[in-house]
């Protein structure tokens, strides 16, 4: 498990990760002095998402009509959110931004995520730690902000600033579109192509 949290943290470099990576930012932004727990929810939907797919209990790549609905979804959710500034709608946007990000997303596969592929099919239970695990590290900066934030309040009172959520519903706003005009995916697989393992 240890290998494939490495493998996660490895993976950030590469251009195929941004597709995860770019959310999380503007929902880290977004949440301000609430970004611990809606980077939580954001980590728990995408490596929840990640395991159905990899399982193949998940649907295939949205597209189409799903495309656009799910980029409504998104900027729907980032609406009410910024508009009732609440925890529990930040939540929501992290859950529902992560789900789907990830549902997007074209993995780059090194050894040990490729080995976790092979296996997740026939035993999908005993994979989920493991793909929780390469998640964690794909999105290790925004955990350990997470963290920091509640381990130096003062973060939180840096980051409580109106500007910085506006910059973040702006990169969640511009996540949804992208779906909405159903080029998401052809981001996330123009990146893919460029990343090499």
């Amino acid at each position: 498990m240890l290998e494939l949290l490495a493998e996660g943290i490895e993976s950030l470099r590469l251009p195929c990760s941004y597709v995860l990576l770019a959310p999380a930012i503007g929902v880290a932004l977004f949440a301000r002095r609430r970004s611990g727990i809606t980077i939580g929810a954001y980590v728990l939907a995408a490596a929840l998402i990640s395991w159905l797919r990899f399982a193949g209990w998940w649907f295939e790549a949205p597209s189409g009509p799903i495309q656009v609905l799910s980029g409504a979804a998104i900027i729907v959710v980032c609406v009410v959110a910024f508009r009732n500034d609440h925890y529990a709608a930040d939540v929501v946007l992290g859950g529902v931004t992560g789900t789907v990000a990830v549902w997007s997303w074209i993995p780059c596969v090194g050894p040990e995520l490729g080995g976790l592929l092979n296996r997740v099919g026939d035993s999908p239970w005993a994979n989920a730690a493991g793909t929780a695990a390469f998640i964690i590290g794909l999105l290790a900066p925004f955990v350990i902000l997470a963290a920091a934030e509640a381990a130096f309040p003062r973060l939180s009172d840096l980051l409580d600033r109106e500007a910085i959520r506006m910059a973040g519903a702006v990169v969640v706003l511009t996540v949804g579109l992208l779906l909405m005009v159903t080029l998401f995916d052809d981001v996330a697989s123009e990146l893919a192509q460029r990343s090499t393992f």
